[in-house]
C-alpha cells in the first residue's frame, strides 16, 4: 500500500511500472487523481475533511493489514496517515516516503520520532538522505529513489538543428521568466544578427506582464508565446529544436523532461529548487549560474556561439535521464526498499 496526498499523472505512470513487479499495489489518496483507466494499480480515495481524516484511520489500518508493506507520505500535515501507520506497524512494516527531515524544527522532531517505529525511509535525493544520516539513521535504512517522469517519445535530440531557447511550464513569478527575457535581450544586443529565438510555452497570471516586458525590451519579433500544452507530439517537436531549456528560478520536473530530449538546462543557483535539480551538474549536462542578469546572459551567449557546447551538454543530459532519471531506476530503488522492509534485518530495526 502506498499513501499519497494526490495521484499526479507523472506519479501514476511510475505506480503503473511498479505494479508490474508486485502481486497487488493499492494507492490511497485524498485529492486529485490523474491516473488513467489502463494504469494497473488499485486506487482508493479518502475524505480529506477533518471528520474524513478521523474516519480514515481505521480504514487505513484495515487496508494496511491486507498488504505486506506500507509506504506512507512523510508529511506531518497528514497526521491521520501517520497515526494509522503507527498502529498498523505492529503487524506490518512501514516505510516513509518524502524529502527527508524537512526544514522546520517541529517537523524534524516528529519525523525522527516516526523513524523509531518505521523500518526505513525513501527520499528523493542526496540532500534528503544526508539529513537522515546526520541525525544517526543508519545508511541501510535510507533509500534514494530519485524523482522520475515517464516522457513519451523520449529521444536524444542533441544533434538536431537548434533554433531557439525554450521555457515550458506554468508561468509563475518563482520561475523568474522576467529575468530570462532580460538576459535574452542582452544576448540580442551582443549578437543582433543571430538567429536564435525564444519560445515561452505555458499559461499563467503573469502572461500579460511578460508580453509587456518583451515589448518594452524591444524583442517581440524574436519571442513567441505559445499556450501551455501536454500533447506529447507537440512537446517533442518543441524540444527537438531547442538550444536549451531556461528557467532562472525554481526548477523541478522540467529538468527531467528536457533531459529526456537531450536538451540541457540553464538555471540559477538557489535553495528553493525541487529535488530534480540534483540531476543537473554545471558544465556537464547544463549550466548553473548566479542570479544576475549579466551572468545568465553570458550563458545564453555561450550556448549560441561556442561550437559544440549545446550538443555536448545535451547529449550528457540525455545520458543522465537514461541512467539516473528514467522510471526504471526509481522502480529498482523501491523494490530494494520493499525487499529490505520484508527481510529479517528490516523486521529487527
Amino acid at each position: 500500500m502506498i499513501v499519497q496526498p494526490n495521484i499526479r499523472r507523472y506519479r501514476a505512470d511510475f505506480f503503473h511500472e511498479l505494479a508490474k513487479h508486485l502481486d497487488l499495489l493499492t494507492v490511497v489518496h485524498f485529492g486529485t487523481d490523474e491516473s488513467l483507466s489502463e494504469h494497473s494499480f488499485e486506487r482508493l480515495k479518502c475524505d480529506d475533511s477533518l471528520l474524513g481524516r478521523l474516519e480514515s484511520i481505521p480504514r487505513l489500518i484495515k487496508i494496511q493489514l491486507k498488504h505486506d508493506v506500507s509506504i506512507v507520505v512523510f508529511d506531518i500535515h497528514y497526521w491521520n496517515v501517520l497515526v494509522a501507520a503507527a498502529i498498523g506497524s505492529v503487524f506490518r512494516p512501514v516505510l516513509f516516503w518524502g524529502h527527508g527531515l524537512g526544514r522546520s524544527w517541529v517537523g524534524r522532531i516528529l519525523r525522527r520520532f516516526c523513524l523509531l517505529w518505521g523500518k526505513g525511509a525513501i527520499v528523493y535525493g542526496d540532500a534528503g538522505r544526508d539529513q537522515l544520516l546526520k541525525v544517526g539513521i543508519s545508511q541501510e535504512r535510507v533509500f534514494v529513489a530519485r524523482n522520475t517522469q515517464m516522457v513519451p517519445g523520449f529521444m536524444d535530440f542533441s544533434g538536431e538543428k537548434k533554433e531557439y531557447f525554450l521555457f515550458v511550464g506554468r508561468l509563475q513569478k518563482r520561475k523568474r521568466i522576467d529575468l530570462f527575457l532580460k538576459a535574452y535581450a542582452e544576448y540580442v544586443s551582443y549578437d543582433p544578427g543571430g538567429t536564435i529565438g525564444l519560445k515561452i510555452v505555458g499559461d499563467g497570471a503573469i502572461l500579460v506582464v511578460l508580453k509587456d516586458l518583451a515589448r518594452d525590451l524591444k524583442i517581440c519579433s524574436r519571442v513567441e508565446f505559445i499556450p501551455g500544452t501536454t500533447d506529447p507530439d507537440q512537446l517533442g517537436t518543441l524540444y527537438k529544436h531547442a538550444l536549451a531549456y531556461v528557467s532562472p528560478g525554481h526548477v523541478g520536473l522540467g529538468v527531467l523532461h528536457s533531459f529526456a530530449f537531450g536538451v540541457p538546462v540553464v538555471t540559477c543557483q538557489a535553495d528553493t529548487h525541487a529535488p530534480e535539480f540534483e540531476n543537473l551538474v554545471h558544465d556537464i549536462n547544463g549550466l548553473v549560474m548566479d542570479s544576475s542578469c549579466s551572468s545568465l546572459a553570458e550563458s545564453l551567449v555561450q550556448l549560441a556561439t561556442v561550437p559544440g557546447l549545446a550538443n555536448r551538454l545535451g547529449h550528457q543530459a540525455f545520458k543522465t535521464y537514461i541512467e539516473k532519471a528514467h522510471p526504471d531506476q526509481m522502480v529498482t530503488a523501491f523494490l530494494k526498499a520493499l525487499k529490505f522492509a520484508m527481510s529479517a534485518r528490516g523486521r529487527e530495526l
